[in-house]
């Protein structure tokens, strides 16, 4: 395959992925649109640190001291 050849398939390839994001977007801009307004808005994180998962089991020994 000439140098032309793949500059041309290169391109039409690139066209087609714009194109396909170009119309997720405007999909995703009416699912926004059309999303019930009613719900409680999505908070920002405003924390300087990460979240982290705690591990809160915990082992009791009973001991019988009578």
């Amino acid at each position: 395959m000439d140098r032309g050849k793949e500059l041309a398939d290169w391109e039409v390839r690139q066209w087609a992925e714009i194109q396909e994001m170009v119309k997720k977007a405007k999909v995703a801009q009416t699912q926004a649109e059309l999303a019930p307004t009613g719900q409680t808005p999505v908070k920002r994180e405003r924390r300087a640190q990460e979240r982290r998962a705690v591990d809160t089991t915990v082992t009791i020994f009973l001991i019988k001291a009578a």
